[in-house]
């Protein structure tokens, strides 16, 4: 039986059947509309991606003709005002050289190869050049500096902790296909020797106070060459 209804004025009327059954589709309609708009406000999927990328070098060479690994890459150098000198940071070597039976002469030389630290606010800041002492041998970037040289009879000349690396007899270590040599915590000493002040004057080491404040930077390279020759 349908029940009868009340308008806001407060008189009664009874529904017709027909219009009962219009209401009740007009209202699946809505529900319809409304699960579709309810789908339809999920925003669609977003991605972002980043990379980070290394240069990385991977070396693997069994046998030994001439090694040089530092314990550290980095030099800091810190200006003292006290002193009016910049610190000298060191750094220690290991050296490896190959055994050579057949060699009557051998040496081993060491040269900087890059030295000069720039001023990172620019060029009119001025420079720094960088000096190093090798075991006690000065390395400089003008030429080869012999670190190393003997022949079968022993060794002629060594820096600080090499003396005991005669190439021409067999090493302590062995390789597949024979020994070598090595020398461990071989120091090497840096050290700012000059530079270039902001107004392009040379500065010597006595006058370092005149360089420009602020931050250097750059590489320190030190090349080595090992050479022998047999009888």
């Amino acid at each position: 039986m349908l029940e009868p209804i009340r308008d806001l004025s407060g008189a009664v009327t009874l529904p017709n059947k027909g219009v009962m059954c219009m209401r009740k589709v007009g209202l699946v309609v809505m529900s319809v509309l409304t699960l579709g708009l309810s789908q339809g406000a999920v925003a669609a999927e977003t991605t972002y991606n980043a990379s980070v990328k290394w240069n990385a070098e991977v070396v693997k060479k069994t046998d030994v003709d001439l090694n040089v690994f530092a314990n550290s890459d980095s030099l800091n150098f810190t200006w003292n005002p006290n002193q009016g000198l910049f610190t000298t940071p060191t750094s220690g070597l290991t050296i490896q050289m190959g055994s050579q039976a057949d060699a009557s002469q051998y040496k081993l030389t060491a040269q900087l190869g890059g030295r000069t630290l720039s001023h990172i606010a620019g060029p009119e800041k001025g420079n720094v050049k960088v000096a190093a002492i090798l075991g006690g041998v000065a390395v400089n970037d003008e030429k080869p500096v012999e670190i190393l040289r003997g022949n079968k009879d022993g060794v002629e000349i060594a820096a600080d902790g090499m003396g005991h690396m005669n190439i021409s007899k067999p090493g302590a270590h062995s390789t597949p296909k024979g020994s070598y040599h090595e020398a461990r915590n071989v120091e090497v000493r840096f050290h700012i020797a000059g530079g270039v002040d902001a107004d392009k004057n040379p500065v010597s080491g006595d006058k370092l106070n005149t360089l420009s404040d602020g931050v250097f930077n750059g590489a320190v390279e030190m090349i080595f060459n090992a050479s022998w020759s047999g009888a």
